[in-house]
């Protein structure tokens, strides 16, 4: 009996290799229809016939034609998937889509689509219609979080010498295409969106679909730069700084900036007239000061750095029953609060990345790592609490929440924007 048992158990397996197939096809472009060459094709197993059978996973490289052949698959059911560095997988209803192939014998013709990120390009002029060489130009994605619109430097790219640009490898999205310079020399001009706003808020985005390709010129009035020297303070000498120009919440340009590392005193050149926000930045301080350029350089500014300080956070929940532990002498609070800090502005760039969220001490909660500016606190709370309202004082005082507890959920909430500023 157990000689008839192996036998048919080695039966079986030389019956299963001698079942395996093949699986062949081709990848194309979404687009224009023709094949893609050099992408990688990927076949898995969804499942298996038994439930100890091991996953099966294959892959092959598409050939010059954009055709692929991937052999010794045992019979089943496969999803085929395929990928190229400036392409995305075709999405249907706003999910991938990957063609599923129910393999029982040899099978070709396996017809893969691959759709390529978009292109935005334009040319850059002055006035009078000369093209700017070396301007900076930015594509910001915008996107929707929790109902609240912000944006992130996704792309970046400079105009040649016939004032060209070319921004790649955009996936679908709104974008906010931003031209600036910065100069050394007598002339330059102010930071400007593509449709000619100078700020964010008043731009137009750029509606970047599957495939889609965008074509942004701007016009840009050119005009005479002056410079603001001026001296830092509380800097730690010789080490880095950035020196940044402020339009709004949202609008950030590098400036071009000289400093003294030993001295602290700096020359910012390039700076057309109007009011601005220039903030120095060194290692983790940083420090602003405002300032009014008219048509003449600006001395004696001075700007002093401040480390970045902690936010205390307190937490109080109303009408929730307290409940002890018994042989704990502290009662617990039913609910979760979370509490994070982010810039009360639309753009996240490396400065304010993420959130910062509250961690839980032995005496509460707290911010960590906050540098002065302007910001909105996020909060949530678990079922069955909601936040009503909060509370902000200084920076050197806490911040109190107020989180009643009817019997349902909020998602999370944004609150008006608080200024944190030093001292």
């Amino acid at each position: 009996m157990l000689r008839i048992l192996i036998f048919s158990f080695f039966a079986a397996q030389l019956l299963a290799q001698q079942a395996q197939v093949t699986l062949s096809g081709t990848v194309t472009n979404s687009k224009t229809g023709e094949p893609v060459a050099h992408a990688l094709v990927q076949v898995r197993r969804i499942g298996g016939q038994l439930a100890n059978d091991p996953p099966v996973s294959h892959s092959a490289f598409t050939d010059a034609g954009g055709a692929f052949q991937i052999g010794e698959l045992p019979p089943g059911q496969y999803s085929v998937n395929a990928s190229k560095p400036g392409f995305m997988v075709q999405m249907t209803s706003g999910r991938p889509s990957f063609p599923t192939v129910n393999l029982t014998a040899s099978t070709g013709n396996v017809l893969v689509t691959l759709a390529p990120l978009g292109v935005v390009t334009g040319k850059i002029v002055d006035q009078d219609g000369l093209p700017l060489i070396g301007v900076s130009v930015v594509a910001l994605r915008a996107q929707t979080v929790d109902g609240f619109v912000q944006v992130h430097p996704d792309r970046t790219a400079t105009t040649d010498d016939r004032g060209m640009f070319r921004l790649w490898n955009l996936s679908p999205a709104k974008y906010y295409v931003k031209a600036s310079l910065a100069q050394t020399g007598d002339e330059a001009f102010a930071p400007v969106y593509f449709g000619g706003a100078h700020a964010l808020d008043t731009a137009t985005p750029v509606e970047i679909g599957q495939g889609g390709d965008a074509k942004t010129d701007l016009t840009v009035s050119v005009e005479s730069a002056w410079k603001i020297h001026g001296f830092v303070r509380n800097f730690v000498p010789r080490r880095p700084f950035r020196f940044e120009l402020l339009n709004g919440l949202d609008d950030v340009t590098t400036a071009h900036a000289t400093v003294n590392t030993d001295t602290g005193r700096f020359e910012v050149s390039g700076v057309v007239r109007g009011s601005w926000v220039l903030r120095a930045t060194q290692d983790s301080s940083s420090g602003e000061v405002p300032v009014n350029v008219a048509a003449a350089d600006l001395d004696g500014v001075e700007i002093s750095l401040t480390p970045p300080v902690d936010i205390p956070v307190a937490v109080r929940f109303t009408d929730a029953p307290a409940v002890t532990h018994p042989g704990d002498d502290d009662a617990e609070t039913p609910g979760n609060c979370n509490v994070s800090l982010q810039s009360a502005g639309k753009l996240v760039d490396e400065r304010a990345a993420a959130f910062k969220s509250a961690r839980r001490t032995n005496t509460g909660m707290v911010i960590s790592g906050v540098s002065p500016g302007q910001y909105a606190l996020w909060f949530s709370v678990s079922e069955p609490g909601y936040v009503p309202s909060c509370q902000a004082h200084t920076i050197w005082q806490p911040i109190q929440w107020f989180a009643s507890t009817p019997a349902h959920r909020r998602r999370p909430s944004r609150s008006s924007p608080l200024m944190a500023a030093a001292g």
